[in-house]
């Protein structure tokens, strides 16, 4: 008789390559810095620089000082400006709409896209602030990022080539073009590039049902990628989509919240961070039997008081 076949062979891809020796929540921590970037590079410039500006910052103040001769500035403006866009967008909605570069302003920004040796950091947040845009400038900015991507190669501005992924995902960008590009820097040699198209691609609401099957195939192919960082955002993403081929590794990474290594009262506030958000995907799975179940376990007897409330919320909004 052959072998008894690893258990692993009836999973998919994602599980396979697992570390022994790490959690899950070990290998999603890296995975956060390309969103926790966008908030935490201008709130360390702010820190460092705060001298320099008022606190006070309209968007016209900000704006003017992209123009400084002093390189530190402009990166600051732009970083205070990123800032207050997605903090206000969340607390006061009409700050946020004060704070919305005007089409003048976008057109701007958009002649940034002429400078490839551009500062890095100066040249991500406007990318970044450009995807803020609502006005009737959007679509202009689409076809500006979309370029962008099209005529840089992968190991040239590479960060801000993540930001540009994640601002078309933000304005949501349907065109043709503009998926192609996924898809292409989908199988880029850059883990961080593949990285972007997962945190982007699984952003699309489940309303863009035109694109459901694009959004699919991009995640899909992404939850077999060799990186683990890429695998845990295409899997938590598919969850979220309440796609059937996230159940088995959501099922795995549940467990895994349930160990004796991680079901405690008190948990580090970085792998805390983790959990919540693999909880949140849940929600998009909560109608299968086998997630139901676990997430009701957590909900009723994990440690972490956070993590059960938590719990008991998905479990209130279940289709």
């Amino acid at each position: 008789m052959g072998e008894t076949p690893d258990k692993h062979d009836f999973v998919p891809e994602v599980l396979k390559q697992a570390p022994e020796k790490s959690s899950s929540a070990q290998l999603f921590l890296r995975s956060l810095s390309v969103v926790l970037l966008v908030i935490a590079v201008p709130l360390l410039f702010f820190l460092f620089f705060k001298g320099l500006m008022f606190e006070d910052h309209s968007r016209d103040e900000l704006f003017s000082k992209l123009n400084d001769s002093r390189s530190e500035i402009r990166r600051l403006a732009a970083s205070q400006w990123l800032q207050d866009l997605n903090r206000y967008s969340k607390e006061d909605a009409k700050a946020y709409q004060k704070l919305l570069p005007t089409d003048v302003q976008v057109e701007t920004l958009l002649k940034q896209f002429d400078y490839e040796q551009a500062d890095a950091q100066y040249f991500s947040s406007v990318i970044s602030i450009l995807g803020f845009v609502e006005s009737s400038a959007r679509q202009r900015v689409i076809d500006g990022l979309t370029q962008f991507l099209e005529k840089t190669t992968d190991d040239v501005q590479t960060q801000a080539q993540i930001f540009a992924l994640i601002s078309l995902s933000r304005l949501g960008a349907e065109a043709d073009k503009a998926w192609a590009l996924f898809e292409k820097k989908s199988q880029s040699a850059d883990a961080s590039l593949r990285n972007a198209v997962a945190l982007s691609v699984g952003q699309y609401s489940l309303n863009y049902s035109l694109l459901a099957e694009k959004i699919n195939q991009i995640l899909g192919a992404l939850m077999a990628d060799e990186n683990q960082e890429v695998r845990w955002n295409a899997v938590t993403a598919m969850a979220r989509r309440g796609s059937e081929r996230a159940v088995e590794p959501m099922l795995f990474l549940l467990r895994d919240l349930q160990s004796k290594e991680h079901n405690l009262e008190a948990l580090p506030v970085q792998k805390l961070r983790v959990f919540e958000e693999l909880i949140k995907a849940s929600r998009g799975l909560i109608s299968k039997k086998e997630i139901h179940e676990i997430v009701s376990s957590i909900a009723a007897q994990h440690q972490n008081l956070r993590l059960r409330q938590l719990a008991k919320e998905v479990l209130l909004k279940k289709s």
